[in-house]
């Protein structure tokens, strides 16, 4: 994994940042050494949900298997651990969150795509969500993620989530 400074403990957010940032690189043909992609793509495989209960880490859980399976690995049994659990754990607030962003992008490159649209059409850009600066994660961080994946994953849902005045929230 990667930490926020040389010689720290592995970071979460920094370790999985750095999968999607290599990711993104690989997709657009750039040289990634492969030895550091396969390891940082195993640190983030071998993390477990079911070792995390905060909805600040199952956050990160989400993106973290989001990008596993855009990377070919789908981790099956751990995507359905995670939605149960945010169901029953997270009911009221898990469908607005980064969490069901992040899944609505796995549900698509699984061929689910009804199940992820559901999601993504639950959300609008500008929305309030509760600021968790400790796990980096604000409204800002929020509406990124959704316009990513929106707009990689759901592009004519792109009008849903954004009207005139979550526009006027962003300038």
């Amino acid at each position: 994994g990667f930490s926020l400074y040389p010689g720290g403990q592995n970071h979460l957010l920094v370790s999985i940042y750095a999968l999607h940032y290599l990711t993104e690189a690989r997709d657009r043909g750039l040289a990634v050494p492969d030895d550091l992609f396969k390891y940082t793509l195993e640190f983030v495989k071998n993390l477990k949900v079911e070792n995390y209960t905060s909805i600040s880490d199952l956050r990160l859980m989400a993106y973290a298997l989001y990008l596993q399976t855009r990377n070919g690995i789908v981790p099956t049994n751990q995507i359905s651990y995670l939605t149960t659990y945010l169901e029953q754990n997270f009911k009221k607030i898990w469908k607005k969150d980064d969490a069901a962003v992040f899944l609505a992008g796995i549900y698509k490159l699984v061929k689910q795509n009804e199940t992820g649209a559901n999601l993504i059409k639950n959300m609008q850009i500008g929305e309030a969500v509760e600021t968790d600066y400790g796990s980096f994660y604000d409204q800002t961080v929020r509406d990124a993620h959704l316009l990513m994946i929106t707009a990689r994953h759901y592009p004519e849902l792109m009008k849903n989530i954004v009207d005139n005045n979550s526009l006027k929230s962003l300038l």
